[in-house]
């Protein structure tokens, strides 16, 4: 496991939960960014195995369609 803080874990958490509510797989979300998020990339930030830049985080939202707004405020509680 990596060394990284609790508030970026609960961010992660948050965005795999968001993924989930919108019943997307992580090879659906493959699809729908034509490659740019692998399985492999979604799913290593997922495990906590690889970090996520601010500006990749974003394109999730963007993917997820939500705002980085209601990520963070999610997973401050």
């Amino acid at each position: 496991m990596s060394d990284l803080d609790p508030p970026y874990l609960e961010i992660i958490s948050t965005l795999k939960y968001i993924r989930l509510l919108k019943g997307y797989t992580l090879e659906h979300v493959e699809v729908i960014t034509n490659g740019e998020f692998t399985k492999e990339a979604e799913g290593s930030y997922e495990r906590n195995r690889r970090n996520i830049t601010l500006s990749r985080l974003l394109k999730l939202c963007d993917v997820y369609v939500v705002s980085i707004d209601t990520v963070i405020i999610h997973a401050m509680y």
